[in-house]
């Protein structure tokens, strides 16, 4: 294939200039790795790929002082230079990237191993006024654990006293539960309807004490019924001269005694 294949223009021509920004990428990636993350070990030799025993300066040089036979075979030389070039800066790039990533592991445990807390660590004696410490604290606070306990015992009994208790009155139905499982059922015995259920008093209906007729009001001084205005005056203009002729007898025995 590499033979019948058309020769091009400028074969060749860049393989220095590539080669060269690939060495300049690479030296610009050391850097900043060692930067970063101290820089990586660059291995010695590479047993997966050998370099050509002919230098690319050579081949440009001589392309043109080749016959078109020659210039084919050395184009096909080129070709494969460049892919043996590609795949050895993949190895490298792969070798990169599993040097990263060891190197990432690496410093992520050790981040991890500078958090982790040390174990605790106490002097004897410090230790000691702890405990004395936590004893003082337990008395102190069984202490206030007694006064806040007798602090709800007050407050329920003075909540008891401010609540009235109810007092039942009249018969009720009682239970009682024996020893033996037995359920009582106790009812007093009931009183005559008519002690529980005593009959109103009938109204007492008052009669005017002049007219006769039913009377809606009462004299305060001689207590006697009356209907109206006139049954009223009668009441106490009898009332006045019972008075008088009350008073004018005890007045002519006074005069005889004299």
């Amino acid at each position: 294939m590499v033979p019948n294949r058309s020769r091009r223009e400028n074969a060749g021509r860049n393989m220095q200039q590539l080669i060269q920004q690939q060495l300049n990428k690479e030296g610009d990636n050391d850097e900043f790795y060692s930067a970063i993350y101290g820089g990586f070990k660059e291995v010695d030799q590479d047993d997966d790929f050998e370099s050509p025993p002919h230098s690319s300066d050579d081949e440009v040089d001589s392309d043109f002082d080749q016959p078109e036979e020659e210039e084919n075979d050395e184009e096909g030389k080129e070709d494969g230079l460049i892919d043996e070039a590609e795949r050895a800066e993949r190895r490298q790039k792969r070798l990169r990237q599993k040097q990263m990533l060891e190197r990432d592991k690496n410093w992520a445990i050790a981040r991890i191993n500078k958090m982790s807390v040390p174990e605790n660590s106490c002097d004897p004696k410090t230790q000691r006024q702890r405990l004395e410490e936590a004893k003082k604290t337990a008395v102190q606070n069984i202490e206030s654990l007694k006064r806040f306990e007798q602090f709800e015992l007050e407050r329920k009994k003075r909540q008891q006293k401010a609540i009235p208790r109810q007092i039942l009155h009249g018969p009720r139905i009682k239970e009682m539960f024996t020893a033996d499982g037995k359920h009582l059922v106790l009812v007093p015995e009931l009183l005559p309807s008519e002690k529980l259920f005593p009959k109103p008093k009938k109204r007492e209906y008052r009669v005017c004490s002049v007219t006769g007729k039913s009377a809606r009001y009462m004299d305060p001084i001689t207590r006697l019924p009356y209907a109206d205005v006139k049954a009223f005056q009668t009441i106490r203009d009898a009332y006045c001269k019972f008075i008088v002729s009350e008073v004018e007898p005890a007045n002519d025995c006074k005069k005889m005694k004299m």
